[in-house]
């Protein structure tokens, strides 16, 4: 399987590293793969790169053509997650404050 990856998430993927992979028109199954190849290119055009993930085919089910989508594990960017029911805008400042563990607005 060949799989196109934004550019700012290609950097964080590792050649053996192990994938989920589900197939739209397998929606019951999930298989795995490994990431085997990483394209040291960019698409100028569309910020993606690719990548080749190899795929055990038991039973033939898997056909070429087929749209797949990949579960990729890949380190979360660090921030304060605050629900948007929580902000109030009143232009052009926004406060935040915690209260019994929770983060709400003053």
């Amino acid at each position: 399987m060949v799989g196109r990856v934004l550019e700012s998430v290609i950097s964080q993927l590792k050649i053996g590293e192990i994938i989920s992979v589900k197939v739209d028109a397998l929606p019951q199954e999930n298989f795995s793969g490994k990431i085997v190849e990483i394209s040291p290119v960019v698409d100028p055009f569309t910020r993606m790169g690719e990548m080749k993930i190899l795929i055990a085919n038991s039973g033939r089910r898997l056909r070429p053509g087929m749209f797949a989508r990949a579960d990729l594990k890949i380190n979360p960017h660090q921030g304060l997650l605050i629900p948007i029911d929580a902000i109030i805008r009143r232009a052009p400042i926004r406060i935040y404050s915690k209260s019994k563990k929770r983060w709400r607005i003053n």
